[in-house]
């Protein structure tokens, strides 16, 4: 939250749309409350105000995020000469290819010519509970309800992140928020559905 701040003081940015997604969304929900003079509006894809890691089972995602970071940790970036390459070995735990190709985009080279990733995955595998516990109910008890910005909580049909039953704790904290919902998306529904969701992000602003 500190280097968003840093990123609005050092742009010059006095007010913002702010749009975040999973671990980004849980982001901009704690950066809007703290700080609701610089937001205009804020639009959260497929992620709740809640404590995923308080189910009475693990939660499935969860999990999921959890062998993808280890497969993302285990993979030998210097060993490798090909995105094909990266794709195969990713393909031997993860099988689905969207997933393998969205994670693919975070990769590129680095200036000795080595494949890297974009992102600092030992430090999200480390910190993955924190990132699913945290900016839930208990943390909003006395911000709530919030209603100085206008809120739209996105959501895939095909995803179990924002179920029927958190709704009603979003309209606890968010009484006017929207829910939008896109037909044939899960997850990560900005890749799966990127036309449906731009829609809906022109929209809603």
């Amino acid at each position: 939250m500190n280097d968003l701040f840093k990123f609005f003081n050092d742009h010059h940015i006095q007010k913002a749309i702010l749009l975040g997604h999973s671990m980004g969304g849980k982001l901009a929900m704690m950066f809007a409350a703290e700080y609701p003079e610089l937001i205009t509006d804020l639009l959260i894809a497929d992620i709740a105000p809640k404590n995923y890691n308080s189910e009475d089972k693990p939660f499935k995602t969860v999990l999921q995020h959890e062998l993808i970071l280890e497969r993302m940790e285990e993979l030998n970036l210097v060993a490798v000469t090909s995105r094909k390459e990266i794709d195969y070995f990713l393909s031997e735990k993860l099988k689905d290819s969207t997933l393998r190709q969205f994670l693919i985009k975070n990769i590129h080279r680095n200036k000795e010519g080595y494949f890297e990733w974009k992102i600092n995955v030992p430090v999200l595998r480390h910190a993955l509970n924190s990132i699913t516990g945290e900016v839930n109910s208990e943390w909003f008890a006395d911000r709530q309800p919030i209603l100085g910005y206008p809120v739209t909580f996105i959501r895939g049909l095909n995803s179990d992140y924002i179920t029927d039953h958190d709704i009603q704790a979003i309209k606890e904290i968010y009484p006017e928020a929207r829910i939008v919902d896109i037909p044939g998306a899960g997850h990560w529904l900005h890749a799966e559905q990127p036309e449906k969701f731009v829609e809906v992000i022109l929209a809603s602003v």
